[in-house]
């Protein structure tokens, strides 16, 4: 047996040309992995890359469609708020009549207004005028008392130093049909306070209703198919307004245990758009984009 491992060395290291091969073969292994390696490397930054200009993109349509969305109802609330009968009804009545006849006729007049501002328009899920002393015509014919926490008095401080329409919310619309969070209903309330043009007094304001699902539609039908994406859209306290997970809805997005984004991952987030994070064993690139529209 030690003969024949001499035997064996003598042929592969006794020359200095198989020396020369073996040292060839050992730099070329060595080239290989690092070529491999970098290759790897390259490729898994060159893909984060595309990713997050593609996320990017992606984010800036969907929030610029949602700030659209948004401004248009806008403009129907302004529309509404200068309508001269709109104006005199709530001037008239800074509490809402209680006469059979007089509620009726001003229900009909109402509607047909509104009808002719919104048309087809299925953003507005419903709409109600506020009386200034804080309670509801009930003209459109819809229940107010369906929406939880509905606060006159949010919107009457919403208003006090903003003429123009704002947003807020959201509120949750109380439904028979819903039997799980999943599947529970939320609304915005876009609000223009109805001003006398002439003396400027404040006489009411103009309340429209938008469904979550007009606005997180836009995010889920330009998500890429069978893609594992979720949205959050925040307010300026970081308390979730809107997501695709309805469970988190109005619960804070920092140190949440479900989403396990900490003040340091939000810190870089801010300051880089985007970080790559390894949360609970799965890839995530979360992306942040500013919007305007839901901003508080």
């Amino acid at each position: 047996m030690k003969e024949m491992i001499l035997f064996f060395k003598k042929i592969f290291f006794g020359s200095i040309r198989n020396k020369i091969f073996i040292s060839f073969l050992c730099v070329y292994m060595v080239i290989i992995v690092t070529l491999f390696t970098i290759i790897y490397y390259s490729s898994k930054a060159s893909f984060t890359s595309s990713s997050i200009n593609s996320s990017r993109r992606e984010l800036a349509t969907i929030t610029n469609n949602v700030n659209n969305k948004i401004d248009h109802i806008f403009d129907y609330a302004i529309s509404a708020s200068l309508n001269d009968y709109i104006i005199q009804t709530a001037k008239k009545y800074p509490k809402p009549p209680t006469d059979e006849i007089t509620r009726y006729n001003i229900n009909k007049n109402m509607n047909s207004i509104l009808n002719s501002i919104i048309g087809i328009n299925n953003s507005i899920t419903m709409w109600e005028i506020l009386a200034s002393d804080g309670t509801f015509f009930n003209a459109s014919g819809y229940d107010m008392n369906s929406i939880q926490d509905l606060d006159t008095d949010t919107i009457k401080t919403i208003h006090a130093n903003n003429k123009g329409p704002c947003i807020s919310g959201p509120y949750l619309y109380e439904s028979k049909d819903i039997l799980s969070t999943d599947e529970a209903e939320y609304v915005f309330i876009v609000s223009k306070p109805i001003i006398q043009l002439n003396s400027r007094k404040l006489c009411g304001y103009i309340i429209f209703f938008i469904k979550d699902s007009t606005i997180s539609s836009l995010f889920k039908d330009n998500m890429p198919p069978d893609s594992d994406s979720s949205f959050y859209i925040l307010n300026s306290n970081h308390d979730i307004l809107l997501s695709s997970n309805k469970g988190l809805m109005n619960s804070p997005f920092l140190n949440n245990n479900k989403l396990q984004v900490t003040n340091s991952d939000w810190d870089r987030l801010n300051r880089n758009g985007f970080i790559v994070t390894n949360k609970s064993d799965a890839n995530s690139l979360p992306i942040v984009y500013s919007m305007t529209a839901l901003n508080d």
